[in-house]
Formats: C-alpha cells, structure tokens, sequence
C-alpha cells in the first residue's frame, strides 16, 4: 500500500503523481521506467517520492491500483438492479468511458501491455500478488454475474470463459500501443464499438 501521506495529499496532486508514473510505465514498461523521470514529471523530490511510496513496486501497484478503483466492472456488476436487460448495458457505458479517457490520457491504452508483461519475479512479489488477485477476482465476477442474470452464456464452463477473456484481453493490450495512437477518429470509433461487440458475441448465450 501507498503509505499514508501519500492518500492526505490534495487529489490534484495524487492524480499528477499517478499520471506520470503510468505514462513512464507505459512507454518503457516496468524494467526500463524510470523514478527520475516520474518523479520531475509529476513535479516531486526524490524524497517525496520515498515519503510516498516504498519502490517502483509500490508505485506500480497502486497505479493499477487506481485503474481498478475507476474502472470497476465488478463493482458495477454487484450493484442493485443488475439483470439480463441492463447488464451490457453497463459493460458498454465502462468500456464508452475507458475510451473516452484514453483519448485524453492515451498512456491508459499502453498500461495493458505493461500488466501482462511485467517480470515473474516482480509478480510474485507479495504487494503485486495481491492487486494481480483482486484483478482476477474482478474478472470471474464478470463473468460469473453475467451467468447468474442470463446475460452470458454457460454452456460453457466459466473458468474456460474466463481463459477466453483473458487471452482476448492480453491481445488487445498487446494490439492496441502500435495501433490506436494512429487511428483516426471515425476510425477510432467503429473500431471501439467493433471490439465491444466482439466481446458481447463470444459471450451472449
């Protein structure tokens, strides 16, 4: 966990810090991003950052950290109200918003690649190893929701679905640093209704 002082500071500023750390993270990934360049980004001392945060590891989990806060599918999902009408009806508006974010802050699209490629040993560390859990969680509730309302089909074990869902994801976020950056903006938004639907089809019962 990000220490204490870290959650008094003024949103602004905790945004700012976030920030820079995702976008280093995201252009060099874990191994070659770099605390220097975070840190005089987002406007600190070195030691503020420390004040902070105890490593690159902390820095790195609580970022995913926040994403997982922002973009909560699963806390969506456990909502009152959820049934097989409106379930992608939610899905869509998460995913609408992740988008419309990544246009304003377009390191959002290059982090994925980051999650799936950061070192084992930086994994299995235990405060990675805890966030990486919650993650997990977050997409077995997704599916298993969808099940339980008749929004996702189960004529197929949701541990393979979940498989499923986890490759197609790892594509995109492989997929999408080398690509979205260049699209333009129609283009950019049939290709986010098109992956959308991509999802909803494989999973429609």
């Amino acid at each position: 966990m990000p220490r204490p002082r870290f959650d008094k500071l003024p949103p602004e500023k905790r945004r700012a810090i976030l920030d820079a750390a995702g976008e280093e993270l995201a252009t060099h990934g874990f191994d070659k991003a770099s605390l220097n360049a975070i840190i005089a980004r987002a406007g600190v001392s070195k030691g503020a950052f420390y004040y902070y945060f105890d490593d690159k590891v902390d820095l790195f989990a609580t970022v995913l950290e926040d994403l997982d806060a922002t973009y909560a599918w699963s806390d969506a999902l456990r909502a009152e109200g959820v049934t097989k009408d409106n379930f992608w009806d939610r899905m869509r508006e998460l995913t609408e918003r992740t988008f419309a974010d990544a246009r304003e802050r377009p390191w959002l699209m290059d982090v994925g690649k980051v999650f799936y490629e950061v070192p084992a040993e930086v994994r299995e560390s235990p405060r990675l190893r805890d966030v990486f859990a919650h993650m997990d969680a977050a997409f077995q509730s997704f599916v298993r929701r969808g099940q339980e309302v008749g929004a996702i089909r189960t004529d197929l074990p949701a541990t393979l679905l979940i498989a499923l869902f986890y490759a197609i994801d790892q594509a995109f976020a492989q997929w999408l640093p080398a690509h979205y950056g260049s699209m333009g903006d129609a283009e950019r938004a049939a290709f986010e209704v098109a992956s959308f639907d991509l999802i909803r089809r494989l999973a429609d019962p």
